[in-house]
């Protein structure tokens, strides 16, 4: 028995003199044969195991503590209460907090009731803090990020969600802050409209000619209309103050329909029938002189609408004779959006470009649909007898106008884009047709019998109460 120990003691020293040291061992690992099951010694080889680094008995000390939300929407830093939104700003409770990259710096981030969301800012210590936002300086939800070095804090700034802001309120727009001294580099602050004088309704034009489809120019000084002059319609500009100032633009044979001011007020679009059926032009606005023919399609392409950014524009077109929606790009591509065999007509876009509004019989009657710009599912935004139309959206995004002869008599409505507040703007008997926003949102162009002959008129608007 004595014998059989020591040689089985021996073979072990031999093997394990035959082994070569770690830092020899063949580039093929036991661990990669082991985990490769066609390898022919794969079933042979013992798995390793590799140890985790050898660790002390001095625990790793742990980072600064970080700021938490209680349940109630408070914010602590350990248990010091560094802000409570119920008792500083009621109505409003933290719902983020957003470390600074390096971490010497956080923000918290408050939504309040009504739809409006502020922001608050603090060293990683609980000190130095700051409210970023304010009354009419509210963050737009989401839309904020800090830059690389954790230095600037920049967001998009709202000045509200849901309620009208008062003249002369922040400039909406990306606002960058320091985040160590709470400065603000402002988003660059937009030209100021000329006030509209009047109040109620004020008549606009009085020529004793047939005027339609008024569109007001981006720096609210002048106002675009098909006229019907002699045996055409022509494109003519007015004063929208309503002092008598009146200038025929095109002048030519042939019929020029809805123009519409580029965004940048330098030229306009407007459907014409100069090459035989309707298609869409791009015109200069002081001379009329045509720039560029944008589209050629079987059929009559109508109602052209700028994109916000001017990129491209909506028209109707009945290419398949059958009106439909379309979105054309300033360098020629067109995309159709809707396909049925109903009626879809004069779209118009959101302020923000994300939606599009327009009229359609699809459900049985003319009603106000509304859908995303790159098409999709509408949604039916009115559901009354009567025929709902020439929609457009609000310069805020919240209310669609339109008119209606759902009494019987064409006047103007307001309604919010769910659909779901809905009021009546107009009420003469004469009839009143195709609004247009002023761009400061506080008046009403449209166009209207009210005085014996079509004219275009304007209207303060408030919105529904």
């Amino acid at each position: 028995m004595l014998l059989v120990l020591l040689v089985a003691a021996a073979l072990f020293i031999l093997r394990r003199a035959a082994a070569p040291p770690p830092d020899e061992q063949p580039a093929e690992s036991a661990a990669a044969v082991a985990s490769d099951p066609a390898h022919p010694t794969a079933t042979h080889a013992e798995p390793t195991v590799t140890l985790p680094p050898t660790v002390t008995s001095t625990p790793t000390p742990a980072g600064p503590p970080r700021a938490r939300l209680a349940e109630n929407g408070a914010l602590y830093l350990n248990d010091h209460l560094l802000l409570d939104p119920a008792v500083e700003l009621p109505g409003c409770q933290g719902a983020a907090i957003n470390y600074a990259p390096g971490d010497a710096f956080f923000v918290l981030i408050l939504n309040c009731t009504g739809g409006d969301s502020e922001v608050f800012s603090f060293r990683a210590d609980g000190t130095d803090r700051r409210r970023l936002t304010s009354e009419w300086d509210y963050l737009t939800a989401g839309l904020y990020e800090w830059s690389a070095d954790g230095h600037f804090f920049s967001y998009q700034r709202s000045n509200s969600c849901c309620r009208t802001p008062p003249t002369g309120a922040p400039p909406e727009g990306i606002v960058q802050v320091n985040i160590a001294t709470g400065e603000k580099i402002e988003p660059e602050r937009p030209a100021l409209l000329p006030t509209l004088a009047g109040s109620g309704v004020v008549q606009v034009t009085d020529t004793q000619i047939f005027q339609y489809t008024p569109d007001i120019s981006p720096d609210q000084q002048s106002l675009l209309l098909a006229a019907e002059i002699g045996s055409y319609w022509q494109v003519a500009a007015a004063d929208p103050q309503g002092n008598g100032r009146w200038q025929q633009i095109t002048n030519e044979p042939a019929n020029y329909h809805h123009p519409q001011y580029a965004p940048d007020g330098h030229t306009f679009l407007a459907a014409s029938d100069r090459d035989g059926d309707l298609d869409i032009y791009e015109l200069d606005a002081a001379t009329g002189a045509i720039l560029r023919q944008l589209t050629d399609n079987p059929g009559d392409d109508t109602q052209p609408r700028w994109l916000p950014d001017g990129s491209g524009f909506l028209f109707a077109a009945t290419q398949d004779g059958n009106s439909e929606i379309y979105l054309g790009m300033m360098d020629g591509r067109q995309t159709r959006l809707t396909s049925n065999s109903f009626f879809d007509g004069f779209p118009a876009i959101s302020p923000d470009g994300s939606q599009i509004v327009f009229y359609s019989n699809r459900d049985g009657d003319y009603d106000i649909y509304r859908m995303p710009v790159q098409g999709g599912d509408p949604f039916r935004v009115t559901i009354s007898p009567g025929r709902d139309a020439s929609p457009v959206f609000s310069p805020d995004g919240r209310w669609i106008v339109f008119e209606s002869a759902r009494n019987d008599n064409y006047d103007l409505f307001a309604v919010d884009l769910d659909g779901n507040r809905l009021c009546q703007l107009t009420f003469d008997a004469a009839g009143d047709w195709y609004p247009a926003f002023s761009r400061d949102g506080q008046w009403l162009f449209f166009q209207s019998l009210r005085s014996g002959n079509m004219e275009i008129h304007r209207l303060q608007f408030t919105g529904c109460p």
